[in-house]
């Protein structure tokens, strides 16, 4: 009995650890290339918006502490009937959660993008949407964990990382491209929105309009 359950201390806890390898080695990937593509003033932006959504999002995985602890009682004991009731008051409590930190986060919007030195709003939106969004997922990780359901685990953690590294392509021709034409509240702009007099790069309609706008401040100060 022992030895069985230390092989499966062993298995699970070999499966969680290259789960943890592989999303941390997606990072790793990830930030190369977004600073090589994006340039030191949008990788700041970049960097800023994610230490934002961390400083956040780490905490909420007490939750998933939580969740675990009592969805392995239940099993435990075989009381399967307290799970479901247990999982909606918790989804409830983090949907109340949820939202009042959204609305708070909407009514700083503008002073967040201000302090980061950010002149487009939507960048910092996004940020807060995809953190709602985020307060779910301890829930789903505790139960597959209180479940011990490590193989879904493990594909949790490692599935965000690496399917962001694998939208590289996308995030080069459309997100990252307009990403280059962002500028700063001061009025300088990134080497994206091209020489003083030339013409703006090619890019989505918004990133050119954003890259005109550069154009015109820095001929009015020439002038």
């Amino acid at each position: 009995m022992e030895r069985v359950q230390g092989d499966n201390l062993i298995g699970h806890g070999s499966i969680l650890m290259a789960a943890t390898m592989t999303a941390n080695i997606s990072n790793y990937l990830f930030h190369i290339f977004m600073s090589r593509y994006l340039g030191p003033s949008n990788y700041g932006i970049l960097n800023s918006l994610l230490a934002l959504f961390m400083i956040i999002a780490i905490p909420m995985t007490s939750i998933q502490t939580l969740v675990a602890r009592y969805i392995s009682k239940y099993l435990a004991l075989n009381d399967i009937a307290k799970i479901i009731p247990f999982l909606a008051f918790t989804i409830r409590q983090v949907a109340i959660l949820g939202i009042s930190f959204f609305a708070i986060f909407l009514i700083s919007l503008r002073t967040l993008s201000s302090y980061l030195n950010i002149d487009e709003l939507a960048p910092v939106l996004i940020t807060g949407v995809a953190l709602f969004i985020t307060m779910f997922l301890p829930i789903a990780q505790g139960l597959l964990q209180g479940a011990q359901r490590f193989w879904y685990l493990s594909a949790s953690i490692a599935g965000g990382t690496v399917g962001r590294l694998a939208h590289r392509p996308g995030c080069r021709s459309a997100g990252a491209a307009s990403a280059r034409c962002v500028h700063r509240r001061d009025g300088s702009a990134d080497a994206g929105c091209g020489p003083v007099g030339g013409p703006a790069p090619a890019a989505p309609a918004r990133c050119r309009g954003g890259c005109l706008r550069v154009h015109r401040r820095r001929r009015a100060a020439a002038a």
